[in-house]
């Protein structure tokens, strides 16, 4: 965490003293801190399925390739991805007179185990509340309950957000389309 005295350069050279080592350790002058082994993973650029080590810096992926970390784990055989987003969950939710079975403590250690790092939950305020007030509510169940990243997307009882009905409907006016360029032989 960041020191709030700090001055604006003191600051600056922290962050550039931790840029230059990500930069280190991905040009392998410098060990990662993980390193897994002997990994399979899809090259996002190229949609190809590559082989060889996943060097892990201050907890950022710094370079594939061969490295050296100080942990290292053989994960030969394993496909490696990066963890996945559940968009859509609700935990702790009350509805029809009863309480969704996971709560953010055990819903976001099962999302783990499965491979998801960070889930989008539903918080929705009671009839009568505001949506500032639903999101308050979603921060109290899960600000020190869960095992991984989180998200909230808020919904509200009629379906639309409170700011569209202070406002006057503007019908869609799709812009015009470019005409399209005659290529040249």
């Amino acid at each position: 965490m960041a020191n709030t005295n700090e001055t604006y350069a003191a600051r600056i050279q922290r962050k550039l003293m931790k840029k230059q080592y990500l930069v280190e350790v991905a040009t392998g002058r410098r060990k990662a801190d993980l390193v897994l082994k002997n990994a399979s993973y899809v090259n996002v650029f190229s949609n190809e399925l590559c082989h060889g080590d996943i060097a892990v810096a201050k907890g950022q992926i710094v370079g594939m390739g061969d490295y050296a970390g100080e942990v290292e784990y053989d994960v030969s055989g394993k496909i490696v991805c990066p963890g996945f987003i559940d968009a859509h969950t609700h935990f702790d939710l009350d509805v029809c007179n009863t309480t969704t079975a996971d709560n953010f403590t055990t819903g976001s250690r099962a999302a783990l185990r499965g491979g998801t790092t960070t889930v989008v939950d539903f918080a929705c305020p009671n009839k009568g509340e505001t949506l500032a007030h639903g999101l308050q509510l979603w921060h109290e169940k899960a600000d020190g309950r869960t095992w991984c990243d989180y998200s909230f997307i808020c919904c509200h009882e009629t379906g639309v957000h409170e700011r569209a009905l202070e406002a006057p409907a503007k019908p869609f006016e799709p812009e015009e389309e470019p005409e399209e360029e005659e290529e040249q032989p």
